[in-house]
């Protein structure tokens, strides 16, 4: 195959990228057989491959993976719910609007992140704390776009 007949390839990015990834994997595989990288600070790419059976049936993968995936669409629904009915309501409601909007884009780039203990003591270590976290994040984001989308 010559290089003008590989570039026309349709999946090449994809070739390129994959296989410079497999080469990659096999450089760091090699350097640390050969003890020129520690193998206590970077494990050995064979050794890790060797783990993911371990990590996916004794560790529960797939029940942690719909546990995440329960609370993503709980905060979401939440989302859709009150952030569309809050944005729509300061649409309709023009005083509100200019005396809350302000407030609500404040609210946006606070560090929620912050609020993360006060959740815990409030609702628990429970998925209830991650649900009521995604959807405190993103409640003024969705208000502001909804009224943005209505305007």
């Amino acid at each position: 195959m010559t290089r003008t007949a590989f570039t026309r390839l349709r999946y090449a990015p994809q070739i390129v990228g994959f296989g410079s990834l497999l080469v990659a994997i096999a450089i760091f595989e090699i350097l640390i057989r050969a003890g020129i990288l520690n193998r206590f600070i970077v494990p050995m790419p064979s050794q890790i491959a060797g783990a993911f059976e371990r990590v996916i049936f004794e560790e529960q993968i797939v029940e942690r993976f719909l546990l995440t995936m329960k609370e993503c669409v709980s905060a979401a629904a939440l989302l859709a719910v009150f952030g569309v009915s809050i944005g729509t309501l300061l649409y309709k409601v023009d005083l509100l609007r200019r005396a809350t909007e302000t407030w609500v884009a404040a609210a946006a780039a606070a560090p929620t992140v912050l609020m993360y203990p006060l959740f815990l003591v409030i609702f628990g270590r429970s998925a209830t704390t991650i649900v009521m976290m995604g959807f405190v994040a993103g409640l003024p984001a969705v208000i502001l776009k909804t009224i943005e989308g209505l305007a």
